[in-house]
Protein backbone atom coordinates (compact mmCIF):
# COMPACT_ATOMS: atom_id res chain seq x y z
CA UNK A 1 0.00 0.00 0.00
CA UNK A 2 1.39 3.45 -0.96
CA UNK A 3 0.92 6.33 1.51
CA UNK A 4 2.63 9.85 1.13
CA UNK A 5 2.48 10.74 4.48
CA UNK A 6 2.62 8.25 8.14
CA UNK A 7 -0.72 7.89 9.23
CA UNK A 8 -2.10 5.19 11.29
CA UNK A 9 -4.79 3.12 10.92
CA UNK A 10 -7.33 4.23 9.29
CA UNK A 11 -6.45 7.80 9.57
CA UNK A 12 -5.79 11.15 8.48
CA UNK A 13 -3.36 13.56 9.27
CA UNK A 14 -3.81 16.98 8.18
CA UNK A 15 -1.96 20.31 10.15
CA UNK A 16 -3.70 23.28 9.98
CA UNK A 17 -1.22 26.02 10.86
CA UNK A 18 -3.83 29.05 11.95
CA UNK A 19 -4.05 29.60 15.68
CA UNK A 20 -7.14 31.58 15.72
CA UNK A 21 -9.10 28.71 13.47
CA UNK A 22 -7.99 26.26 16.08
CA UNK A 23 -9.06 28.43 19.03
CA UNK A 24 -12.19 28.97 16.82
CA UNK A 25 -12.81 25.24 16.79
CA UNK A 26 -13.07 24.37 20.56
CA UNK A 27 -15.11 27.48 21.86
CA UNK A 28 -16.97 26.24 24.88
CA UNK A 29 -14.02 25.00 27.23
CA UNK A 30 -16.57 25.01 30.17
CA UNK A 31 -18.40 22.03 28.07
CA UNK A 32 -14.89 19.94 27.95
CA UNK A 33 -15.05 16.64 29.41
CA UNK A 34 -11.57 15.16 31.23
CA UNK A 35 -11.19 11.72 30.02
CA UNK A 36 -8.82 9.15 31.88
CA UNK A 37 -8.13 5.55 31.19
CA UNK A 38 -10.82 4.07 33.30
CA UNK A 39 -13.75 2.27 30.39
CA UNK A 40 -16.23 5.23 30.83
CA UNK A 41 -15.18 7.18 27.12
CA UNK A 42 -12.83 5.23 25.86
CA UNK A 43 -13.86 1.34 24.96
CA UNK A 44 -10.70 -0.59 24.02
CA UNK A 45 -12.75 -3.69 23.05
CA UNK A 46 -14.05 -1.64 20.05
CA UNK A 47 -10.38 -2.39 18.66
CA UNK A 48 -9.91 -5.22 17.17
CA UNK A 49 -6.68 -7.32 16.52
CA UNK A 50 -4.56 -5.71 13.05
CA UNK A 51 -1.82 -5.59 10.99
CA UNK A 52 -0.75 -3.56 8.36
CA UNK A 53 2.51 -2.85 6.45
CA UNK A 54 2.52 0.59 4.49
CA UNK A 55 5.52 2.04 2.32
CA UNK A 56 5.83 5.95 2.15
CA UNK A 57 6.71 8.15 -0.50
CA UNK A 58 7.20 11.86 -1.21
CA UNK A 59 6.76 13.75 -4.48
CA UNK A 60 8.95 16.73 -5.55
CA UNK A 61 8.97 18.18 -8.95
CA UNK A 62 6.82 15.16 -10.30
CA UNK A 63 9.12 12.91 -9.19
CA UNK A 64 8.18 10.18 -6.51
CA UNK A 65 10.83 8.48 -4.09
CA UNK A 66 10.39 5.89 -1.43
CA UNK A 67 10.75 7.79 2.31
CA UNK A 68 10.47 4.65 4.49
CA UNK A 69 7.89 2.36 5.58
CA UNK A 70 5.82 1.41 8.78
CA UNK A 71 4.89 -2.22 10.00
CA UNK A 72 1.81 -1.91 12.83
CA UNK A 73 0.43 -4.52 14.47
CA UNK A 74 -1.95 -4.89 17.06
CA UNK A 75 -3.21 -7.79 19.15
CA UNK A 76 -4.74 -9.39 22.35
CA UNK A 77 -2.44 -11.10 24.83
CA UNK A 78 -3.29 -12.74 27.66
CA UNK A 79 -0.77 -12.72 31.23
CA UNK A 80 -2.01 -13.60 34.44
CA UNK A 81 -5.43 -15.04 33.24
CA UNK A 82 -5.72 -10.89 32.34
CA UNK A 83 -6.14 -9.92 28.36
CA UNK A 84 -4.35 -6.67 27.39
CA UNK A 85 -3.47 -4.86 23.77
CA UNK A 86 0.05 -5.32 22.22
CA UNK A 87 0.92 -2.97 19.71
CA UNK A 88 4.48 -3.07 18.28
CA UNK A 89 5.76 -0.46 15.44
CA UNK A 90 8.60 -0.84 13.17
CA UNK A 91 9.31 2.21 11.39
CA UNK A 92 12.05 2.89 9.08
CA UNK A 93 12.97 6.53 7.75
CA UNK A 94 16.41 7.83 6.31
CA UNK A 95 18.76 7.41 8.54
CA UNK A 96 16.40 6.55 11.33
CA UNK A 97 15.14 3.48 12.48
CA UNK A 98 12.81 2.73 15.44
CA UNK A 99 10.63 -0.35 17.47
CA UNK A 100 8.07 0.57 19.55
CA UNK A 101 5.96 -2.04 21.85
CA UNK A 102 3.34 -0.81 24.19
CA UNK A 103 1.26 -2.96 26.72
CA UNK A 104 -2.18 -1.89 28.01
CA UNK A 105 -5.29 -2.81 29.68
CA UNK A 106 -7.75 -4.13 27.05
CA UNK A 107 -10.65 -2.47 28.01
CA UNK A 108 -9.69 0.82 29.37
CA UNK A 109 -5.96 1.62 26.89
CA UNK A 110 -4.60 2.49 30.33
CA UNK A 111 -0.88 1.98 29.60
CA UNK A 112 1.61 -0.61 31.56
CA UNK A 113 4.67 0.01 29.81
CA UNK A 114 6.32 1.72 26.51
CA UNK A 115 9.22 0.03 25.01
CA UNK A 116 11.36 2.34 22.48
CA UNK A 117 14.57 1.24 20.83
CA UNK A 118 15.68 4.00 18.27
CA UNK A 119 18.61 4.82 16.70
CA UNK A 120 19.75 7.54 18.66
CA UNK A 121 18.16 6.55 22.05
CA UNK A 122 16.05 3.53 24.10
CA UNK A 123 13.67 3.94 26.62
CA UNK A 124 11.79 1.85 28.72
CA UNK A 125 9.15 3.27 31.02
CA UNK A 126 6.47 1.47 32.87
CA UNK A 127 2.94 3.29 34.04
CA UNK A 128 1.38 2.77 37.42
CA UNK A 129 -1.77 4.49 38.15
CA UNK A 130 -0.35 8.20 38.23
CA UNK A 131 3.24 7.34 38.22
CA UNK A 132 5.55 7.00 35.37
CA UNK A 133 9.18 5.33 35.69
CA UNK A 134 11.90 4.00 33.90
CA UNK A 135 15.06 4.72 31.92
CA UNK A 136 15.84 6.69 28.46
CA UNK A 137 19.12 5.73 27.31
CA UNK A 138 20.63 8.57 24.73
CA UNK A 139 24.58 8.88 23.77
CA UNK A 140 25.55 7.10 26.74
CA UNK A 141 23.75 9.04 28.84
CA UNK A 142 20.94 7.19 31.07
CA UNK A 143 17.93 9.65 32.40
CA UNK A 144 16.31 7.83 35.19
CA UNK A 145 12.57 8.71 34.95
CA UNK A 146 10.37 8.58 37.79
CA UNK A 147 7.46 11.14 37.88
CA UNK A 148 3.95 11.22 39.84
CA UNK A 149 0.91 13.25 38.23
CA UNK A 150 -2.24 14.49 39.32
CA UNK A 151 -3.91 12.05 37.23
CA UNK A 152 -3.66 8.54 35.49
CA UNK A 153 -2.29 9.14 32.00
CA UNK A 154 -2.63 7.66 28.23
CA UNK A 155 0.18 6.44 26.42
CA UNK A 156 0.78 8.97 23.45
CA UNK A 157 1.85 5.70 21.46
CA UNK A 158 -1.75 4.99 21.69
CA UNK A 159 -3.01 8.54 20.36
CA UNK A 160 -4.11 7.50 17.01
CA UNK A 161 -5.71 4.39 18.29
CA UNK A 162 -7.90 6.23 21.04
CA UNK A 163 -9.22 8.53 18.69
CA UNK A 164 -10.36 5.06 17.25
CA UNK A 165 -11.90 3.67 20.59
CA UNK A 166 -13.58 6.95 22.33
CA UNK A 167 -17.09 6.92 22.24
CA UNK A 168 -18.99 8.69 19.39
CA UNK A 169 -20.95 11.70 20.56
CA UNK A 170 -22.14 14.17 18.64
CA UNK A 171 -20.05 17.75 19.55
CA UNK A 172 -18.36 16.07 22.49
CA UNK A 173 -15.71 18.55 23.78
CA UNK A 174 -13.06 16.63 25.66
CA UNK A 175 -9.23 16.44 26.67
CA UNK A 176 -6.85 13.86 28.51
CA UNK A 177 -3.71 13.64 29.71
CA UNK A 178 -1.06 11.96 27.72
CA UNK A 179 2.53 10.98 28.66
CA UNK A 180 5.36 12.41 26.22
CA UNK A 181 8.91 11.81 27.58
CA UNK A 182 10.10 14.57 24.74
CA UNK A 183 7.57 17.16 26.38
CA UNK A 184 8.39 16.92 30.23
CA UNK A 185 5.88 14.22 30.91
CA UNK A 186 2.07 14.94 30.75
CA UNK A 187 0.75 16.71 27.49
CA UNK A 188 -2.94 17.87 27.54
CA UNK A 189 -4.27 16.69 24.30
CA UNK A 190 -8.19 18.72 23.47
CA UNK A 191 -10.36 17.12 21.31
CA UNK A 192 -13.58 17.44 19.21
CA UNK A 193 -16.23 14.93 17.81
CA UNK A 194 -18.70 15.62 14.90
CA UNK A 195 -20.57 13.91 12.78
CA UNK A 196 -20.82 14.76 9.03
CA UNK A 197 -22.83 13.34 6.02
CA UNK A 198 -20.50 15.29 3.39
CA UNK A 199 -17.34 13.41 3.44
CA UNK A 200 -16.11 11.91 0.16
CA UNK A 201 -15.77 8.13 1.65
CA UNK A 202 -19.78 8.79 2.17
CA UNK A 203 -22.73 9.15 4.93
CA UNK A 204 -22.76 8.03 9.08
CA UNK A 205 -19.24 9.16 9.66
CA UNK A 206 -17.17 10.72 12.72
CA UNK A 207 -14.48 13.12 12.73
CA UNK A 208 -12.45 13.59 15.87
CA UNK A 209 -9.69 16.14 15.95
CA UNK A 210 -7.38 17.16 18.33
CA UNK A 211 -5.49 20.92 19.48
CA UNK A 212 -1.83 20.61 20.20
CA UNK A 213 -2.02 21.48 23.34
CA UNK A 214 1.20 23.76 23.40
CA UNK A 215 1.40 24.95 19.50
CA UNK A 216 -2.65 25.68 19.33
CA UNK A 217 -1.96 23.72 16.13
CA UNK A 218 -5.44 22.52 14.67
CA UNK A 219 -4.98 18.59 13.21
CA UNK A 220 -7.56 16.78 12.06
CA UNK A 221 -6.53 13.55 13.54
CA UNK A 222 -8.92 10.50 12.86
CA UNK A 223 -11.97 9.73 10.14
CA UNK A 224 -13.46 7.16 11.44
CA UNK A 225 -16.05 5.34 9.08
CA UNK A 226 -19.19 4.28 11.29
CA UNK A 227 -20.32 0.98 9.51
CA UNK A 228 -23.42 0.66 7.66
Amino acid sequence: MKLFTITGLFLLTIIHTSPSYANAAFSNPEDTTIIIPDGKWVKGKKLQPYHMSLVTYSITNGQEAKTGSVDDTYRFIKLNKKKYGLRVARIILPGREILDSGLVELLTFKPIYHHSHQSTKTMLLQFEDEEVYGTVEAAKQIDTVRMKFPYPLFDSYYETLIARTIALKDGFLFKYPDFIYEEGGMVWQSGKIEKTNTSPFGKDNWIISYIDSRSGRKRLTGLIIKGT
